[in-house]
């Protein structure tokens, strides 16, 4: 018996606002490749930098590659190596993406500890943020608004919640004092736990400037990798900290699990990133992201496909994976404004709608068994005439394959899907 799933759209109804959703932790630039041309088609709004450069290239942006030596004077310009930063910086703003910058450092795989010296770390940072915004020690003026303080703070060994908590006080506090405009928050947590609670806990406690709270989404399904997330979420809702906005400041299909994967583990890895699966995936966090109460932010790791063994967008040589598609196709419903009311009935399908000025959209992932995909949409848009129906699944790259003429308000589309695809028409 062939599954049948049905969609339905009222586009007089507008619901909210499509999120910034689909952006990336780090690039255009990294070493070996510039992917500025696909971060445009991909229409990428949000840029993270957090080990950009690579494990094999000095982490360009942790605080340690820029200010090497810990002992040296924090006031001399000297003392500070920027320009690889700055390369990969100067390329983000180009493409127009907004930056969040991650002040911290890198696990590398072996562990990390805080800085011995929270005060001079802090003027560390200050000055970093004055070279990228206000030209300091032959700098640039980029506006950089938001700062990640450290990250994945949760899995570090032998280091307290005070420890912890009092080391980014120090820092938002002496970041704050130079700028109170800026945008400070962290912790990058890896998942939703005792540390995120108390971390929130505290900073309303001591009154510490706390703009974001960042976590961490990964997991070999939407729903698994997304539980943290929306934990978080539900957390802020119940409290008075509702207005806190919610970044996922990474996510992807992966889990963790402590061991080192053997040479099989990673190639089946690679190939679940760059496959229709895992571009079925991207595209289902995005949708269900767009749900998450909260959720204003969020960056997929990684965009450095010759360093990372995580960046599904492309393979090492910058040819185009499937994934990327899926960000494409959300980018046409951010693009739109504002979201529709969509109801979806049958299992493994997300969508979301989106309307704009004379044109609409709806984005569709299906991770199930083969089906028919009944797509109705209401109350179209005034002036909207045709719609473009475009399919992702294991043959095409989100192609044309079909124009229809809209006629009325209403319009009835009904197609067949394999076990993984992603359908987007856009209504013009």
């Amino acid at each position: 018996m062939t599954d049948r799933r049905l969609i339905t759209v009222d586009f007089a109804s507008v619901t909210g606002r499509i999120k910034p959703l689909h952006g990336m932790c780090n690039g255009p630039l990294s070493p070996g490749t510039d992917l500025g041309d696909l971060f445009t088609k991909m229409g990428v709004p949000c840029v993270r930098f957090a080990d950009a450069g690579g494990k094999q290239s000095g982490l360009y942006v942790n605080v340690s590659s820029i200010f090497c030596d810990a002992s040296a004077d924090e006031y001399d310009p000297q003392n500070y190596r920027f320009a690889p930063t700055d390369t990969l910086l100067r390329a983000a703003a180009k493409s127009g993406a907004r930056i969040v910058y991650r002040l911290g450092e890198s696990d590398g795989g072996f562990g990390y500890s805080l800085p011995q010296n929270a005060e001079k770390w802090a003027r560390i940072c200050v000055n970093i943020i004055r070279h990228y915004n206000d030209g300091w020690a032959e700098g640039m003026q980029l506006g950089l608004r938001d700062f990640e303080i450290w990250a994945k703070p949760d899995t570090m060994q032998d280091v307290n919640n005070a420890a912890v908590f009092g080391f980014y006080e120090k820092v938002a506090h002496g970041i704050k004092s130079y700028n109170p405009d800026l945008q400070v928050g962290g912790m990058g947590f890896a998942d939703y736990g005792v540390m995120a609670r108390e971390f929130i806990k505290y900073c309303k406690k001591k009154q510490t400037p706390l703009d974001f709270v960042s976590i961490c989404a990964y997991g070999t399904a939407p729903d698994s990798a997304l539980a943290g997330a929306s934990k978080l979420s539900a957390y802020l809702q119940k409290s008075d900290m509702a207005h806190l906005p919610v970044y996922v400041s990474e996510w992807n299909c992966y889990a963790e699990d402590g061991t080192w994967l053997s040479p099989a583990d990673k190639q089946a890895r690679y190939e679940l990133l760059h496959s229709l699966p895992g571009a079925v995936f991207c595209a289902s966090v995005l949708l269900k992201m767009q749900h998450i109460q909260g959720v204003e932010s969020a960056t997929y790791y990684d965009a450095q496909p010759e360093l990372s063994p995580l960046c599904g967008i492309c393979d090492r040589f910058g040819n185009v994976s499937k994934p990327a598609h899926a960000f494409r196709a959300f980018d046409v419903l951010y693009r739109q404004g504002d979201e529709a009311f969509c109801d979806v009935q049958g299992s493994g399908v997300q969508a979301v709608a989106s309307i704009g000025y004379r044109s609409a959209a709806v984005m569709v992932a299906v991770s199930d068994a083969p089906g028919l995909l009944d797509i109705r949409m209401n109350n179209l848009p005034e002036d909207v005439y045709s719609a473009d129906v475009y399919i992702l699944d294991g043959i095409k790259d989100l192609a044309l394959v079909q124009t229809l003429p809209l006629l009325g308000m209403s319009r009835q589309v009904c197609i067949a899907t394999g076990k993984y695809s992603i359908i987007l028409i856009k209504l013009y």
